[in-house]
């Protein structure tokens, strides 16, 4: 049976798999959006496929100069009640099956929207509540999704590829080239976690921290930690963790600190010193160089528009292993009527 780590490695094929596939898979969303004149673009999804969303603001913005919003389906639902004319809804829901994902669909549509479910099967419930379908070329039989997260980003990405005039080899290229770093950076994850393990296994209390175009992978990196580790994981923005957050950390708190090249990093050094002298905290960042002996640093190539998938590699990685040495069982069955029980997943077209 597979775990995360495998599917981690898949990575690369799979996202090539979605590239090849791509003009074939979009060829009924062209039809669709072509000709159409859009002005605004809002991505509506929860959990990881919210994090994808994320991930596509910025290519999406480059490739077609209009803004592009991620916003939380149910958020969507509750709190959009204004739309700019020649608004694109996204609903993107890997299984097909988010309730909230599907209710801001509908929400969209009434509002006179057009609209476009993205789900890894045509035939799941999403698809009936949008007026386009978007296929995302993936398989990934386990509960937190990895591979799944590339997938998506890359799916929608190559459709605004197609829909753009700019040029598609350059952009795979730069796809492919930081796709193609992400096995070797597991392999470096894996073995600079056997140095560490004892000190990363020991904490219940993990947060983890992310600024500019590494937020998208604070955001879903914590939420793999706790999906596979299940205890209390959360992510913040450097800043905003210095309004009010430093104040509850203490010497049962691991920082996870993603320091990608900005001018942001200084800062986020200064936090970690700080953290460690005066909370007794335990810290590490996750960047180019190491400020201490025990930080984990590895090459990377920070592409400005994907450097997020090379940070995020290394959160996935260090939650499928620190679940290994918890114990803590990913095909476990115990929750395994909770969508059932609160509604959260439609099960039924």
């Amino acid at each position: 049976m597979k775990d995360m780590y495998d599917f981690i490695m898949e990575t690369p094929d799979a996202v090539r798999e979605v590239i090849e596939k791509s003009k074939q898979n979009n060829e009924d969303c062209v039809r669709y959006i072509k000709g159409k004149k859009i002005g605004h673009i809002y991505l509506v999804a929860s959990g990881t496929s919210y994090s994808a969303a994320l991930s596509c603001i910025k290519p999406i913005e480059k490739l077609m100069n209009i803004p592009v919003y991620a916003v939380y389906a149910m958020e969507f639902v509750d709190n959009t009640d204004i739309v700019e004319d020649n608004a694109l809804v996204i609903g993107i829901s890997q299984a097909g099956q988010s309730s909230s994902t599907i209710q801001a669909l509908d929400k969209a549509k009434e509002m006179g929207c057009l609209t476009l479910a993205c789900s890894a099967q045509k035939d799941v419930p999403v698809t009936a509540h949008a007026d386009s379908f978007l296929k995302i070329e993936v398989e990934e039989d386990i509960g937190p999704k990895t591979k799944g997260y590339y997938c998506s980003v890359i799916a929608i990405l190559m459709l605004f590829l197609q829909l753009s005039k700019d040029d598609s080899e350059k952009w795979i290229s730069k796809i492919l080239g930081t796709i193609d770093v992400i096995p070797d950076i597991a392999k470096t994850t894996k073995q600079w976690y056997e140095s560490e393990k004892e000190e990363l296994k020991r904490f219940k209390n993990i947060i983890v921290i992310g600024y500019d175009k590494c937020l998208p992978a604070a955001t879903e990196g914590a939420l793999k930690i706790l999906e596979t580790v299940q205890c209390c994981v959360r992510y913040y923005e450097l800043e905003e963790f210095m309004h009010g957050i430093y104040h509850g950390i203490d010497k049962s708190t691991l920082i996870l600190a993603l320091g990608n090249q900005s001018r942001h990093l200084n800062r986020m050094v200064r936090l970690l010193g700080y953290l460690k002298e005066h909370k007794n905290a335990t810290t590490y960042l996750i960047s180019q160089n190491k400020v201490t002996e025990h930080d984990f640093s590895y090459p990377f190539i920070e592409d400005s528009l994907f450097v997020s998938f090379e940070y995020l590699t290394v959160l996935q990685v260090l939650g499928e292993l620190m679940c290994h040495d918890r114990g803590v069982d990913l095909y476990d069955t115990a929750d395994e009527n909770f969508h059932e029980y609160m509604e959260s997943y439609v099960y039924e077209k």
